[in-house]
């Protein structure tokens, strides 16, 4: 029975390199490889600490399976840009 997955220095350059980064930030790691040992993991970032590279690393590691990231980012910058904007019409 083999060990839990680690990434090796080489996949882990090769990983920051194809999102143009230079190194995880506090926490990423640790939940991309609970989630690539198959563990359920419940992980609480601010916004912009990296959440949405953490689903694209784990897809792009597992380029074996068929994996649907859907980000909801683009909606929730909308959603604020509308409220901000009816925010300053009252004021």
């Amino acid at each position: 029975m083999s060990g839990p997955i680690q990434l090796s220095e080489e996949q882990t350059s090769e990983l920051l390199g194809h999102f143009n980064l230079s190194g995880f930030r506090s926490g990423q790691k640790e939940v991309l490889l609970h989630l690539l040992n198959g563990k359920n993991v419940i992980s609480l970032m601010p916004t912009g600490h990296g959440k949405s590279f953490i689903y694209w690393a784990f897809a792009y590691l597992n380029q074996s399976n068929v994996i649907l990231v859907v980000s909801p980012l683009n909606s929730l910058i909308v959603d604020q840009v509308n409220f901000f904007s009816i925010f300053l019409k009252k004021n």
